[in-house]
């Protein structure tokens, strides 16, 4: 419940505040610490891995 709740306030964060982005920003309730990671490869940007 408290990983939801992170997730409610963060997006509430980015809606009130106009942004796309959030310090340490839970991106899967079912595994909320992996983040997403820049890597600048051709075909795949980004990529998601452990913190």
């Amino acid at each position: 419940m408290e990983t939801i709740r992170k997730i409610y306030e963060q997006q509430k964060y980015m809606y009130d505040n106009h942004t796309h982005s959030v310090e340490d920003r839970i991106v899967s309730v079912s595994q909320p610490f992996v983040r997403p990671i820049v890597r600048g490869k051709a075909g795949k940007p980004v990529e998601f891995g452990m913190k």
